[in-house]
């Protein structure tokens, strides 16, 4: 797909027929990243949502509406690299060159002392919070684009850890071991894709209302996920709507390169 300019003399723009920005979402379908497709929409951006199938199929690539997403929405298993790939190569095939990702996926699990962690929990969890973000990085990279006026570091992936990525959470240790090798893992990918002008942005949620939070309630055997305000400097728990906010605040200013915003109500300093 052509970038959507008029040239003259092989150099000088002399008109730009617009073109909507394409924004992928990986977990989209929910929580946060639900936030961040309508955040993006608002801006009038083309918003693409991946999320897992449903119902559940493994490894397979399915192309479709999901969790009745309002967007255009892919199905798709992260954890599979082939399937991944697939996915990426037809968004870009359907929509063109890709100008932010946005990576919210990740899932929890724990509630048990370390010692009691099996090696397979371990494995499962750093499959499931780094192993998926690596193929979503590695999939859709080759298809970001610079924008029409060829600025560097214009095209911008941002991508969530945890506040359990920073702060020793009791019960957490295979998440907590996970989203500290993401968050790593990210550190060490952003450097990289600065030789290639791509920006790479970090933001680490504490407690936000949303599935993942009750499910880690439950963890917890709280009665409330209310109840995990008391770690939090300001008291409340975080709206999911305020860390789309952090996200698309990186993706907006081109200053900001392999950063971390932590957006968590003061939970790492309580």
């Amino acid at each position: 797909m052509a970038d959507p300019l008029v040239v003259d003399n092989g150099d000088r723009l002399t008109g730009i027929i617009d073109r909507k920005k394409v924004s992928i979402v990986a977990g989209g379908g929910r929580g946060i990243g639900k936030e961040v497709a309508q955040q993006l929409s608002i801006l009038d951006h083309k918003v693409v949502v991946l999320d897992f199938p449903e119902p559940s199929d493994l490894g397979v690539y399915k192309s479709g509406s999901i969790l009745s997403s309002e967007y255009s929405a892919f199905g798709v298993d992260l954890r599979d690299a082939k399937a991944t790939a697939i996915c990426a190569q037809e968004i870009n095939a359907q929509y063109g060159p890709i100008d932010t990702l946005s990576i919210t996926v990740g899932a929890i699990d724990g509630g048990r002392n370390f010692l009691e962690l099996s090696d397979t929990e371990i494995v499962e969890a750093v499959t499931n919070n780094l192993t998926a973000v690596h193929n979503c990085i590695t999939a859709f990279v080759p298809y970001l684009t610079t924008d029409p006026w060829s600025n560097p570091f214009s095209r911008s992936i941002v991508a969530l850890t945890s506040v359990a990525s920073i702060k020793a959470l009791r019960g957490l240790a295979s998440y907590s071991a996970a989203k500290g090798g993401l968050r790593s893992y990210l550190m060490v990918a952003a450097v990289e894709l600065s030789d290639i002008e791509i920006r790479l942005n970090i933001v680490a949620p504490g407690s936000t209302r949303g599935a993942m939070l009750d499910a880690s309630s439950d963890l917890y055997g709280l009665s409330s996920s209310d109840e995990f305000a008391t770690h939090h400097l300001s008291k409340r728990i975080i709206e999911a709507d305020e860390v789309a906010q952090a996200i698309l605040s990186l993706h907006q200013n081109p200053s900001m390169v392999a950063s971390e915003l932590v957006i968590d109500g003061g939970m790492v300093r309580s």
